[in-house]
């Protein structure tokens, strides 16, 4: 029987966490050799601690999934190459250098113990770091924390060698879910279960209010001073659109207005403002779910989008999504928060809707949203008028008004549906003033009596109207005017009004 050559794992524990590049090396150049094993070991990209050893590893499970029974350096350089991943994976001689790291390919289960088992020892390390975390915080619900700890522990060292079997769960098995309290990031507004979509307009306060969430969730203080966070978390802010300069000072303006300082966040927010991931990259992705797992990080937020879909057809819904499960997967169990723009053609002055989000698949994908529209031209002093719409899976809705004042850093929140009803009401308080004005006009030109009907047409209305009939009435509480009754140009009599103490006329118009 041949000996299996031990490999012996490089990594020091206080460097990072547990992994073997050795192994991992061997287990594809053992797969490169006799590619008609694949099945038997069924490797998973995700065990892969290295970005290029994944890059290979993804792109070997799509030629085995297209058919491809054998394969060598050359097929596999061609298959990085149309999915762009051949610079990722170290090109052309990184390939052949995989084929001379082994001398066969019959020890592939054994390199693929150890690199899985390498990937199970990182989650159940990360997974440690997050239970210290939790724990240590006070408004913990340590029965909460067991059960979430006991799922996250099962999900991270069950076995994946047999791949996805789409097996599902019995009912019976998942039933006790349903009555589970929701995890919510944000309290009855975002849910740390589901993608968040941040949306609005360009220069409508997206990163602005993004910074100060990163700042409630990672101190445990409100949001926009109302809204409750039931637990800290780490947050990873990934900017695109602002330098590192730019961003820390937004995050320090919402830091320093809940009189918090730099030692009193430490490492609980994170900003990169340097790199920013491509979602479709599998190497982006690697590096994502590595530096989660580094830094205990339980929120991810991404701002903006259409950065991270470079490449991709946005237009085309079976490629944005795709792309979009890659990045929660990779995330996962952190929460994500995505900001996104919406359309040029949502209303101005109200809050935008889902179908308002721009390119396909987003608000598909949106599990929890938070909408931003303008209510008012933004005029350069710092005052921002806004109106909300956000909801979610978990039955949240609600339609807000937020006044923030960027100056100071405050927020003013109140319902958009009293805002409508009074804009509602001011409305019909002008036509009703116009109204007024005009049939008093008309007494006038007409020498001060006319008939109500002559009245109503110069209204534009008809005399049995409920809101006419209130019209007049508002005319003779006033004191100046009086009902009478006048005759018509046919000498009949019939209803009429005139400036009060005014003589009556034969007929009148």
């Amino acid at each position: 029987m041949a000996e299996y050559r031990h490999i012996a794992s490089r990594q020091d524990l206080d460097s990072g966490p547990p992994h073997d590049l050795e192994a991992e090396q061997c287990l594809l150049g053992s797969l490169l050799y006799d590619f008609s094993g694949f099945e038997d070991v069924s490797p998973d990209p995700q065990w892969f601690y290295s970005p290029e050893n994944e890059a290979i590893c993804r792109t070997m499970v799509t030629l085995w999934d297209d058919g491809l029974r054998e394969i060598d350096a050359v097929v596999l350089g061609d298959a990085l190459t149309q999915t762009g991943r051949l610079q990722v994976a170290g090109g052309y001689p990184r390939l052949r250098n995989l084929l001379e790291s082994v001398p066969h390919g019959v020890h592939a289960g054994y390199y693929a113990g150890i690199v899985e088992n390498s990937w199970r020892r990182r989650h159940l390390i990360y997974q440690a770091k997050a239970l210290q975390d939790a724990a240590a915080r006070p408004q913990t619900d340590i029965d909460d924390l067991i059960q979430t700890t006991a799922e996250n522990l099962t999900r991270a060292v069950r076995s994946v060698g047999g791949g996805r079997s789409f097996q599902g769960k019995a009912v019976a098995e998942i039933w006790e879910q349903a009555s589970r309290p929701i995890n919510w990031l944000v309290q009855d507004i975002l849910s740390a279960d589901q993608p968040t979509i941040f949306g609005a307009k360009q220069k409508s306060l997206k990163t602005t209010l993004l910074a100060d969430l990163a700042v409630s969730l990672a101190s445990g203080y409100q949001w926009l001073g109302r809204y409750a966070i039931p637990e800290c978390r780490r947050v990873l802010l990934i900017t695109g659109e602002s330098c590192e300069t730019a961003a820390i000072r937004k995050v320090r303006r919402a830091a320093e207005c809940r009189n918090l300082r730099s030692d009193d966040l430490g490492e609980s927010l994170r900003i990169e403002a340097k790199d920013f991931p491509s979602l479709p990259s599998s190497s982006d992705c690697a590096a994502i779910r590595r530096t989660i797992e580094r830094h205990g990080t339980g929120v991810v937020i991404l701002d903006p989008l259409y950065m991270g879909l470079q490449g991709v057809n946005t237009s085309n819904l079976t490629e944005v999504g795709p792309a979009m499960r890659q990045f929660m997967d990779a995330c996962r169990p952190a929460a994500v928060v995505i900001a996104h723009h919406v359309r040029k053609t949502a209303s101005f002055d109200d809050a935008p809707n889902l179908e308002d989000l721009s390119q396909a698949g987003i608000a598909e994908f949106a599990g929890n949203y938070w909408l931003m529209g303008r209510m008012a031209e933004y005029l350069g002093d710092g005052r921002h008028e806004l109106a909300v719409r956000y909801g979610g899976r978990d039955e949240q809705f609600g339609l807000l008004r937020l006044d923030f004042d960027e100056r100071n850093w405050t927020a003013d929140v109140s319902s958009l549906l009293d805002v409508r009803e009074d804009k509602k009401q001011r409305r019909a308080n002008e036509r009703v003033a116009y109204a007024l004005a005009t049939v008093k006009g008309h007494i006038e030109r007409q020498g001060g009596q006319v008939s109500v009907a002559s009245a109503a047409d110069a209204a534009g209305t008809k005399p049995q109207r409920e809101a006419f009939q209130r019209l007049l009435d508002d005319l003779v509480s006033s004191g100046q005017y009086e009902r009478c009754t006048v005759k018509s140009s046919n000498h009949k009599d019939c209803d009429g009004i005139r400036v009060k103490g005014q003589m009556s006329t034969d007929s009148v118009r």
